[in-house]
């Protein structure tokens, strides 16, 4: 998995599709992990929506229902919006 290059973006395609929804979940991998140090840095820190295997606020990140997708990207993006605020505060 690492050491690879993962796209994130789409032309459609059904293989690029697969290859599209892992970049997505590494990602969303990096935004956890993220969000995992600054919880440690500031324990009183939590966030709205939980991330676990591929799924934020219980929802996939992996392109598939248009809905689930789309409100997915919309925690995942609240998610870094909270990140960005705990980082202009922090430094």
């Amino acid at each position: 998995m690492y050491g690879k290059e993962y796209s994130l973006y789409s032309d459609g395609g059904m293989f690029r599709r697969r290859g599209f929804n892992q970049a997505m979940i590494l990602f969303l991998e990096c935004v956890e992990d993220a969000g995992r140090r600054a919880m440690k840095e500031e324990p009183l820190l939590k966030f709205p929506y939980k991330v676990e295997r591929g799924k934020i606020g219980g929802l996939p990140i992996s392109l598939g229902n248009d809905e689930q997708w789309t409100r997915a990207l919309k925690y995942m993006l609240t998610h870094l919006k909270w990140l960005l605020a705990w980082i202009s505060k922090r430094y």
